[in-house]
């Protein structure tokens, strides 16, 4: 819900869990699961301190020639219907 929620989510998030437990998750950040944006939003807001390293390990790598390359991926059939 962090990486992808609106604000009526944040709203019912923040009523469920206390600003410490969000800070937890976002200080402890797993590898490849966070939008850049997103998770800067959250460390800059929260005020979290992360290292550098940290911060890049946790962003989420999409490759795009993979789309292209696997002929049973959604996005090449798609882009067949085209």
């Amino acid at each position: 819900m962090l990486n992808y929620g609106n604000w009526e989510d944040i709203k019912a998030l923040m009523r469920l869990y206390s600003e410490e437990e969000i800070r937890e998750v976002v200080a402890k950040a797993r590898r490849g699961v966070w939008l850049k944006k997103v998770l800067n939003f959250w460390v800059t807001i929260l005020n979290i301190e992360m290292d550098r390293e940290k911060f890049e390990r946790a962003i989420m790598r999409v490759n795009i020639g993979a789309i292209h390359q696997n002929p049973y991926n959604l996005g090449e059939r798609i882009h067949q219907k085209l």
